[in-house]
């Protein structure tokens, strides 16, 4: 739904429900700025869950907690 309307006009209908203000206006323009940063994030994470690297500590048995936490975030922050 965000990436389908322009930003200005979602952050203008955010404003409106959460009431005037130099705070609301700036929560709505992050609230509508935070998509494409998202879409980028996810395609990472995607790229490095479906590498050889995690699918040999797959094998080796580790928890998918662990996965995530110690191989799949560590490579995604940058």
């Amino acid at each position: 739904i965000f990436l389908a309307f322009p930003k200005l006009v979602l952050a203008l209908a955010c404003v409106a429900a959460l009431g005037p203000g130099i705070q609301n206006a700036i929560i709505a323009i992050a609230i509508t700025s935070l998509p494409p940063y998202a879409r980028i994030a996810r395609a990472e994470t995607l790229t490095v869950r479906r590498s050889d690297y995690i699918s040999a500590v797959k094998l080796r048995g580790a928890a998918p907690f662990r996965i995530v936490v110690r191989h799949v975030m560590p490579l995604c922050i940058s």
